[in-house]
């Protein structure tokens, strides 16, 4: 197993640090973006089960960010974002995007999601099975 010292750490997240100013400036004439939630259909429950002895981080990382690497984006830049349901078909999966804004900006998010929320009427939104 590698060592990861103090100033790898440093290092990392200062790399992290520099990439957010990048991506954060490159977002400058932009209120929002909007970008898929997942990079593939939803996966098996458990299949990124962090707790068992084969645990392999590098597969893990590599999985996690195949699957979900629109989040991972806002996790390490701090920007505020959220996950939207959106129902294409009826009778169908729902898909999901990612509402992206930034930095301070946490209610245009939250604005935002509220009036996508009440136009496309998600309370009404069932899965072809439902126990409510």
């Amino acid at each position: 197993m590698k060592k990861t010292t103090a100033m790898d750490h440093y290092h990392a997240r200062e790399k992290a640090h520099q990439d957010s100013v990048k991506l954060i400036n490159s977002m400058v004439d932009l209120d929002l973006v909007l970008t898929p939630a997942l990079g593939s259909d939803p996966i098996a429950l458990g299949a990124l089960d962090s707790r068992s002895d084969a645990f392999d981080y590098e597969k893990w990382c590599r999985d996690g960010f195949a699957f979900a690497p629109f989040s991972f984006v806002c996790n390490v830049t701090g920007q505020p974002a959220a996950s939207l349901p959106l129902q294409l078909d009826d009778g169908k999966m729902p898909c999901a995007v990612q509402l992206a804004g930034h930095s301070g900006q946490d209610h245009l998010i939250l604005q935002v999601s509220a009036l996508l929320e009440s136009h496309l009427d998600w309370q009404r939104q069932r899965p072809p099975i439902w126990a409510g």
